[in-house]
């Protein structure tokens, strides 16, 4: 009897796991598509467009030119610069 149960009891827990995995996976994978349609509905918004969206809280980086945006990368190149030169 006792064989017979556990054996019972391990398919319906392995099936319990296997549903479980294929439900949040499936809501991962609405969650991920949601957020990616709401990026591209972003990228393309004019930079006018996000200060009004955004208001007081708008990123420093979206306000300054595309050359200042990457201030951290020249100065580790800057760095390294020297090493590689050689």
């Amino acid at each position: 009897m006792g064989l017979i149960s556990g054996m019972v009891m391990g398919m319906l827990l392995g099936i319990a796991l296997m549903a479980g995995w294929k439900y949040m996976m499936t809501h991962r994978s609405i969650k991920r598509i949601s957020k990616a349609a709401d990026i591209k509905l972003l990228s393309s918004l004019k930079r006018d467009d996000l200060r009004k969206i955004c208001g007081e809280s708008f990123p420093e980086w979206i306000s300054f030119p595309v050359f200042e945006q990457v201030k951290w990368l020249n100065k580790q190149l800057s760095k390294l610069w020297p090493f590689v030169a050689d």
